[in-house]
Parts: C-alpha cells; sequence; structure tokens
C-alpha cells in the first residue's frame, strides 16, 4: 500500500454538553497516554461551535494531538451581521471549517453560491477547507484542502457505502483536482476504517457518530495507523 499522510476529522454535528466535551478530551487524553505512542495520524474534532474555545484550551492544556475546526462559518465578513461567527474570530480558536455538509444543503437550503462564498471568507483568514459533496455532480470549491465524498443515504445509517464505490468517486475528484486530499464519510467505524483507508485514492474519514466516542475516536486513529 502507498504510504499516505492520514486524516481522520470527527464530526460531533449539533451534541454534547459542556461537560460532556470535556469529558471527551480528557478521557482521549488518558488514551494516548497509555499507548506506546501517539497514531501517526492527522486527527480534526469539529465540536458545536458554542464548545470550541473550550476545546481549544484543553487540546492545549493537555497537549493533544488534534486539531479543531467548526462546523459552519459565516459567508459575511465582521459587522452588522446579528447571529454570524466571521472566519477571522473562528480562526482565534480553530485550524478547520466544514463547509457543504448534507445536513446544512439540506435542512439551511445552502447553494454552491452561498457555498462558495463562505470558501472564500475561510481561504482568506487562513483557514483550511473540508469541502462536503454527495455526489460527481456537485460542484468542487476550487479553494478546498480537503473533498469529502459524503453519500446522504450512508449519513447516520449504518449502512456505509463499499470502499470500492468510495475510491471510483475519490478517484473522479482528484482527476479534477488533483491536490487535494479526498476523505470519505458515512458510517464509519473502527471496524471498516481499514478497508476504506486501502483504497489507494481515500486519504481519510469523516465519521460523526463514532468520533462522539473517545474510546471509539482513538480506536479508528490507531486502525488507521496500519
Amino acid at each position: 500500500m502507498v504510504k499516505k499522510d492520514l486524516l481522520i476529522a470527527g464530526n460531533w454535528k449539533c451534541n454534547k454538553t459542556k461537560d460532556q466535551a470535556a469529558d471527551f478530551f480528557r478521557v482521549f487524553s488518558d488514551k494516548i497516554k497509555e499507548a506506546d505512542k501517539p497514531p501517526n495520524v492527522e486527527a480534526v474534532i469539529f465540536p458545536s461551535l458554542i464548545h470550541l474555545d473550550l476545546a481549544n484550551e484543553l487540546v492545549k492544556k493537555l497537549s493533544l494531538p488534534i486539531q479543531l475546526g467548526a462546523q459552519n462559518i459565516s459567508a459575511f465578513p465582521e459587522g452588522a451581521f446579528t447571529g454570524e461567527v466571521a472566519a477571522g474570530q473562528l480562526k482565534e480558536v480553530a485550524q478547520y471549517v466544514l463547509i457543504g455538509h448534507s445536513e446544512r444543503r439540506i435542512n439551511q437550503k445552502e447553494d454552491d453560491r452561498l457555498l462558495a462564498e463562505k470558501a472564500a471568507r475561510a481561504r482568506e483568514a487562513g483557514l483550511k477547507i473540508i469541502y462536503c459533496v454527495s455526489q460527481l455532480s456537485d460542484n468542487l470549491a476550487d479553494v478546498a484542502d480537503v473533498i469529502a465524498y459524503e453519500p446522504v443515504w450512508a449519513i447516520g445509517t449504518g449502512k456505509a457505502a463499499t470502499p470500492e464505490d468510495a475510491e471510483e468517486k475519490a478517484r473522479a475528484i482528484k482527476n479534477r483536482q488533483p491536490k487535494v486530499k479526498v476523505l470519505y464519510g458515512g458510517s464509519v467505524s473502527p471496524e471498516n476504517i481499514r478497508d476504506f483507508l486501502k483504497m489507494p485514492s481515500v486519504d481519510g474519514v469523516l465519521p460523526g457518530k463514532t468520533s462522539l466516542d473517545p474510546a471509539l475516536f482513538y480506536s479508528m486513529l490507531k486502525n488507521a495507523a496500519f
């Protein structure tokens, strides 16, 4: 298998209280201490926006090998935009931002034009972008660092795509944008993660539910570093 720089990005979605978020990082820290050495995999956690500051403090305090990301970003700069959080504000507590997730496309009716504006603001602020697509007909942000293929029918259903399907889509994405990393998202678990990462064009995964449990998330990192 070709050696790859792997990326595991856990999306917490709208989950966890403040105490539960803190417990995650403390338990994850214990798992790291129990290991001979941390898994050689880039790990990112996307907490709820309200917990990003807490997460940032704990990652630094516990010296965790984790980067943080925001699940959403404003298409506007800082200013008179009530309820929005601008890229420059997020830059203080996050390194990554998630743009175009299928749940926001469906529930918030976010379209390609709005997503392009969000991606532009993120790029201006120096945030790394994970841009999500559910099908190959979706527009690919030309400023994205990472593109995540997440078939809608696999999100939170327990029914993952086949590794071969993920490879086919990842290869097609790289044919259009050769420099990006490509992740697969949709019912990823510690049991099936290796099957996806063995695919030559798949550079990582974007788990949701399994990233909520620090033991399961650590197991995914450990199993990825095979």
